[in-house]
Protein backbone atom coordinates (compact mmCIF):
# COMPACT_ATOMS: atom_id res chain seq x y z
CA UNK A 1 0.00 0.00 0.00
CA UNK A 2 1.29 3.42 -1.21
CA UNK A 3 1.79 5.81 1.71
CA UNK A 4 0.90 9.79 0.59
CA UNK A 5 2.61 12.66 2.00
CA UNK A 6 0.13 15.58 3.03
CA UNK A 7 1.82 18.95 3.77
CA UNK A 8 0.94 21.27 6.86
CA UNK A 9 -0.45 24.37 5.49
CA UNK A 10 2.80 26.30 6.50
CA UNK A 11 4.91 24.09 4.42
CA UNK A 12 2.75 23.86 1.88
CA UNK A 13 2.15 27.60 1.18
CA UNK A 14 6.27 26.99 1.34
CA UNK A 15 6.33 25.32 -1.63
CA UNK A 16 3.61 27.00 -3.58
CA UNK A 17 4.28 30.02 -6.16
CA UNK A 18 3.94 32.59 -4.65
CA UNK A 19 0.36 34.31 -4.02
CA UNK A 20 -0.76 37.55 -4.22
CA UNK A 21 -3.96 36.77 -1.90
CA UNK A 22 -4.82 34.88 1.18
CA UNK A 23 -1.43 33.50 1.93
CA UNK A 24 -1.13 31.59 4.72
CA UNK A 25 -4.57 30.09 5.17
CA UNK A 26 -5.82 26.77 5.60
CA UNK A 27 -5.65 24.91 2.65
CA UNK A 28 -7.92 22.11 1.00
CA UNK A 29 -6.36 18.81 1.94
CA UNK A 30 -6.22 18.06 -2.12
CA UNK A 31 -4.19 21.26 -2.47
CA UNK A 32 -2.03 20.24 0.27
CA UNK A 33 -1.55 16.77 -0.88
CA UNK A 34 -1.06 17.86 -4.62
CA UNK A 35 1.77 20.09 -3.40
CA UNK A 36 3.82 17.99 -2.10
CA UNK A 37 5.24 17.27 -5.95
CA UNK A 38 3.54 19.22 -8.04
CA UNK A 39 3.67 22.81 -6.65
CA UNK A 40 2.44 24.58 -9.85
CA UNK A 41 -0.44 21.80 -10.31
CA UNK A 42 -1.78 22.86 -6.80
CA UNK A 43 -1.42 26.70 -7.71
CA UNK A 44 -3.47 26.18 -10.99
CA UNK A 45 -6.34 24.18 -9.17
CA UNK A 46 -6.84 27.53 -6.93
CA UNK A 47 -6.92 29.36 -10.04
CA UNK A 48 -9.83 26.76 -11.27
CA UNK A 49 -11.38 26.84 -8.07
CA UNK A 50 -11.47 30.96 -7.94
CA UNK A 51 -12.53 30.96 -11.80
CA UNK A 52 -15.68 28.46 -10.77
CA UNK A 53 -16.64 30.13 -7.49
CA UNK A 54 -16.31 33.84 -9.05
CA UNK A 55 -17.40 33.35 -12.62
CA UNK A 56 -19.50 30.16 -12.82
CA UNK A 57 -22.98 30.01 -14.53
CA UNK A 58 -24.41 28.08 -12.20
CA UNK A 59 -25.97 29.00 -9.00
CA UNK A 60 -24.28 29.16 -6.05
CA UNK A 61 -26.25 27.16 -4.30
CA UNK A 62 -26.13 24.55 -6.75
CA UNK A 63 -22.88 24.68 -7.14
CA UNK A 64 -22.02 23.91 -3.69
CA UNK A 65 -24.76 21.27 -3.66
CA UNK A 66 -23.13 19.80 -6.31
CA UNK A 67 -19.84 19.94 -4.85
CA UNK A 68 -21.01 18.04 -1.83
CA UNK A 69 -22.29 15.18 -3.80
CA UNK A 70 -18.91 14.80 -5.23
CA UNK A 71 -16.92 14.39 -1.72
CA UNK A 72 -19.82 12.38 -0.84
CA UNK A 73 -19.10 10.29 -3.55
CA UNK A 74 -15.40 10.24 -2.87
CA UNK A 75 -16.11 9.69 0.85
CA UNK A 76 -14.44 13.07 2.08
Amino acid sequence: MAVIEILADEECWKRLPEASLDSGQPLPLRHRTVAVHLPRTAAAMFALDYAHRTKSPVAPILCAKMQWVVADCNHC
